[in-house]
């Protein structure tokens, strides 16, 4: 795999290239989803209070300290 016209194998190349889950810190790949400009594995993404995951199709709100929250817990 080439990044900025150099060769990697695959593991150094997702260290380097890929995004960091907002919340574990582990590499994202597959499926995964952006809010506020982070990126969340499906099961990261989750409410700060209750820890319900939070389904890309729902509301996602913000407490006042700017987390991720769900409506129930706002």
């Amino acid at each position: 795999i080439e990044g900025d016209d150099n060769p990697y194998c695959r593991p150094h190349y997702e260290e380097r290239y890929l995004p960091r889950c907002a919340k574990c810190n582990n590499i994202a790949t597959g499926e995964c989803m952006t809010v506020l400009n982070k990126t969340y594995h499906p099961y990261c993404l989750v409410c700060v209070k209750c820890n319900i995951r939070l389904l890309p199709s729902a509301q996602i709100f913000l407490d006042s300290n700017k987390q991720l929250t769900c409506r129930n817990c706002i």
